[in-house]
């Protein structure tokens, strides 16, 4: 299978702009709001790749055609001529894969509503597909049968090195798995690998911010959309603001001992990201002179990075200063606050004591 490009991506109202790439092996995920145009965008990932394509629909009874499991597989593995020897073995293996080897005499309407997705699943495998293209193919599902088809998914893509592309609103399960994220934004199309900080290469952040609590994560790992996370301060203390602990918005890129308290204390951020990153020798014993691994670019072979724990301890001794400080400063408001509030009631005494002179 060749890679998938498809360059500005248009389609009527729907889709506005924007672009994707899509290598061999990736497992994809694209998000966005219901209606944002996610299975527009599937349907013309489908038609590009063509017959190396399987697609798995959103609801499991849409996709089914025979009355049994045995000949739903038989009717998926029977694509392109294929021998019988050929089906019947296709069949046996991908049932045993999939765990439905004892349900194979089943009538499909026996089935629960996660048991015939994965069938769909298994159906689409049978195939000997080289893309999985799935539309929300979990949101029908209960929470432990949509963690069953994520798994599945997850293996499928690392065992057999199908590229997964998938659709889903509960991203919880995949988005750890996933190498590259997609996002659709008011009919613009943005993509971007997992390794970079996806929140960081949006349009508008502040809504996306609301985009990505909807989906179920737990935290945005960003620079505030600056080079450094200290450039990047006015916007995150921004998203942490309008979190308001709905998620955790997490500092990165840059952040070190020097800097850690500084950007705690301006964007109000509780977690943070840092290698705490040093250079240090090679352990090698043997080191040939003559020969580089870089060849005829002379490179650093005997170095290596690695993460300094007393970088570490300069970091927390850091925002451990901080807490001491802002433990300080709440208790010092707080004696404040009861001095006003003494001298307050001594002038209310003082009043008292007026008043009754005068009478």
């Amino acid at each position: 299978m060749e890679n998938i490009h498809i360059e500005d991506i248009r389609y009527k109202k729907i889709l506005k702009g924007g672009s994707i790439d899509i290598a061999q092996g990736e497992f994809v995920l694209i998000c966005g709001r219901t209606g944002s145009g996610k299975t527009t965008l599937l349907k013309l990932l489908k038609e590009k790749a063509g017959t190396d394509a399987g697609y798995v629909m959103q609801n499991p009874d849409n996709q089914i055609v025979c009355d049994k499991v045995y000949t739903e597989l038989e009717f998926a593995a029977s694509a392109g001529n294929a021998s019988r020897d050929y089906v019947r073995t296709r069949i046996a293996e991908t049932a045993a894969y999939f765990g439905i080897s004892g349900m194979l005499d089943k009538e499909v309407d026996k089935l629960s509503g996660g048991e015939k997705q994965i069938l769909n699943i298994a159906c689409a495998m049978a195939a000997n597909p080289k893309i999985l293209i799935l539309d929300e193919a979990c949101s029908m599902l209960d929470p432990i049968m949509s963690d069953r088809v994520a798994d599945l998914l997850c293996n499928i893509n690392r065992e057999y090195g199908i590229t997964v592309i998938m659709a889903e609103h509960r991203t919880d399960r995949v988005f750890a798995n996933a190498d590259k994220v997609v996002f659709i934004n008011d009919g613009f199309v943005q993509s971007g690998p997992m390794r970079q900080m996806a929140h960081d290469m949006c349009r508008n952040p502040q809504e996306a911010l609301e985009q990505i609590i909807e989906l179920g994560c737990h935290r945005i790992l960003t620079s505030g959309q600056e080079a450094t996370a200290e450039k990047g301060i006015p916007l995150l203390k921004e998203l942490v603001e309008l979190a308001d602990e709905r998620i955790i918005i997490m500092p990165g890129c840059g952040v070190n001992p020097k800097n850690i308290r500084k950007i705690a204390e301006e964007t109000g951020a509780c977690e943070f990201h840092f290698s705490g990153r040093t250079t240090c020798e090679s352990d090698m014993l043997y080191r040939n002179p003559k020969v580089s691994m870089g060849g005829t670019v002379k490179i650093e072979e005997y170095k290596k990075d690695v993460t300094d724990p007393d970088i570490v301890k300069a970091a927390l001794a850091e925002l451990a200063l901080k807490d001491e400080n802002d433990k300080a400063l709440e208790k010092k408001t707080k004696e404040s606050k009861k001095l006003k509030r003494v001298k307050r009631d001594d002038e209310w005494d003082d009043e008292d004591d007026d008043l009754e002179d005068d009478k």
